[in-house]
């Protein structure tokens, strides 16, 4: 050990002495950090009912989502609207389902409700449009 380049360089050097107890510490405290995490990760356990997250109900078109819908609605001269919903969620798809009732009696033309997989998270009741102004699609994305 005497003529290990990195006990010489550890005797001779200073800096290389407080680096080396440096990352030491850094490998304690991570290893510290794990540990403590590990025994505080509870989540293989199931928390009892009581304690549980209370689930949202399910979302339904009130008189605050006409009001929003027509305040975009009554400036559309076209009546050719696509409804869209992420594919997956029943939640999304059955309040997609009372916006497509809503806009048909309205007098809108909507076939269906479309599933669709998109890359971005859309969150809510999303109404994109055409570069003229017109409603193009209405994307019912996931509850808040």
């Amino acid at each position: 050990m005497k003529n290990c380049p990195i006990t010489k360089l550890y005797k001779k050097s200073v800096l290389f002495r407080w680096v080396l107890r440096f990352l030491i510490a850094i490998i304690v405290i991570a290893f510290i950090s794990e540990a403590v995490s590990f025994v505080g990760n509870k989540s293989s356990v199931p928390e009892p009912v009581s304690q549980t997250k209370a689930v949202k109900p399910p979302r339904n078109m009130t008189q605050d989502t006409f009001n929003q819908f027509n305040s975009v609605l009554h400036k559309v001269k076209s009546k050719a609207i696509e409804v869209s919903v992420i594919d997956g969620d029943t939640e999304a798809l059955s309040f997609a389902n009372q916006i497509k009732d809503y806009l048909v009696k309205l007098g809108y033309k909507v076939e269906g409700v479309n599933k669709k997989k998109y890359e971005k998270d859309w969150v809510d009741a999303n109404i994109i449009l055409a570069p003229d102004k017109s409603v193009r699609t209405i994307i019912v994305g996931r509850q808040l």
